[in-house]
């Protein structure tokens, strides 16, 4: 046999030459990529790792890939983290070698990922509430967002796996803030969720609102306006805004609570309009070895939470709120004015009065706002507190004795108190008002 392959006829080779060039050659070609994939080949196959199997393992490094993303993205909504964090959470798990994948890496990816988990879970806990056919209760509540545009937002309250729950249901956009559109907005998510009006007849029996009139209007208000839709419903005015209504009352009613209010703000208008004044005053305060805390506005929109730490951050700073007014008294009127009232006798009992009734109302406002509290437990906790309320008119509550003790010594915190006129809250008309209030206005019911 000759061997001629690649070798002309005027320069043939011997045998031996022409096997040692093919020898060569087949050595070089064992060395070649095309050789080497090859190889790979063969060897999966000799294992079991054909191409399907591949394609398995490929999909599953991506699937892989995409459940880590999911989780670092609901690793930053469950802390509260803001969206421009995920792109370094996922830079800062690729440094540790972990397979990311090259897609889903942006703040935008972060923001349709966190709306598809709650689209998820929001469903699967209405179908388990259609499921077990459990009763359901709708809270809502009006607001206006940063960019003053009106917002719904729609809480439901069910039995999840025998657990009364609050289910997120929807943070809607109103075009207009009247009851008819918000009837209609509330029909339309609940029908997003699954729930038909058959299923809704049989097993909606609560609407909860705040005390606004397009809420709870007598002849078209939201809860009419379902009512007409489903007839067995209860309309239920949230129990902590009716606390809120029965404070207002009764600075309404009382004679010296309004300029106590007053008072109050200008305090608060003072030192949240200086920035020089704050630090002045925590200057004093660190003189006096006392700690200072903000001053806010007493008996406006907010919980009553909210005015008894205004009312408190009154109290625990008193002397160094003294010694600044009394330090700008010669120079400004205004100064000269507030330390005058500041150190009334009477203005230290209104302020006592107040943190013994606020702090009451306070407590049962955080009790009332607890997920579990049930409307048993609620009528309790609010009885309790009418009776403490009203045996403050028999026994002082905590502050009003220290008030009273100071009166006694003539100074309080150090600083000496004037019997110059303000307006004093009569206790036991303030004490006695704020319990007929809570009793009034407290777990009624209109359907």
């Amino acid at each position: 046999i000759k061997f001629t392959v690649g070798f002309d006829k005027d320069s043939a080779k011997t045998k031996k030459a022409i096997l040692t060039a093919l020898r060569k050659k087949l050595f070089h070609h064992g060395k070649s990529g095309a050789h080497q994939a090859s190889q790979k080949i063969l060897n999966r196959q000799a294992e079991g790792s054909d191409t399907q199997n591949q394609m398995a393992k490929g999909c599953e490094q991506f699937q892989s890939a995409t459940e880590k993303i999911f989780r670092t993205a609901y690793f930053v909504v469950k802390k509260d983290r803001p969206h421009t964090d995920f792109p370094d959470l996922v830079d800062l798990q690729q440094l540790n070698k972990s397979n990311m994948g090259v897609l889903l890496h942006s703040e935008k990816s972060c923001q349709n990922i966190i709306g598809s988990i709650s689209n998820d879970m929001k469903k699967r806990l209405c179908a388990s509430v259609i499921e077990s056919n459990s009763k359901f209760s709708i809270m809502i509540d009006e607001s206006t967002s940063v960019a003053n545009v009106s917002c719904l937002v729609i809480h439901m309250r069910a039995f999840v796996n025998n657990t009364p729950t609050n289910i997120f249901l929807d943070l809607i956009d109103l075009a207009k803030a009247d009851a008819d559109t918000i009837v209609v907005r509330i029909l339309e998510a609940l029908r997003n969720i699954g729930f038909s009006h058959e299923f809704c007849e049989s097993n909606f029996i609560c609407f909860a609102s705040d005390g606004a009139s397009v809420m709870t209007g007598r002849k078209s208000g939201v809860g009419q306006k379902l009512l007409l839709k489903y007839p067995d419903l209860i309309l239920w005015h949230c129990a902590n805004h009716r606390l809120e209504l029965a404070v207002g009352d009764v600075a309404k009613t009382v004679s010296g609570v309004n300029p106590f209010k007053t008072f109050m703000d200008s305090l608060y208008s003072v030192y949240s309009q200086s920035p020089k004044l704050q630090c002045e005053l925590k200057g004093v305060a660190s003189d006096l070895d006392v700690a200072i805390s903000k001053i806010g506005r007493v008996l406006d929109t907010r919980w009553a939470a909210s005015s008894l730490l205004s009312a408190r951050a009154v109290w625990s700073s008193f002397p160094a709120l003294a010694t600044h007014f009394k330090g700008y008294g010669d120079k400004d009127a205004k100064f000269s004015g507030l330390y005058t009232t500041l150190t009334s006798v009477n203005f230290v009992q209104n302020l006592a009065v107040m943190l013994d009734i606020l702090s009451e109302v306070s407590k049962l406002s955080l009790a009332l706002q607890a997920r579990s509290v049930t409307i048993a437990e609620s009528h309790s906790l609010i009885m309790q507190s009418v009776m403490a309320v009203e045996n403050m008119i028999r026994e002082p509550g905590e502050y009003c004795k220290k008030a009273d003790q100071a009166i006694n010594d003539g100074e309080f915190c150090g600083v000496e108190l004037n019997h110059k006129r303000v307006v004093l809250i009569h206790r036991s008309q303030f004490i006695q008002a704020m319990a007929d209030n809570l009793r009034g206005r407290m777990l009624t019911v209109s359907s």
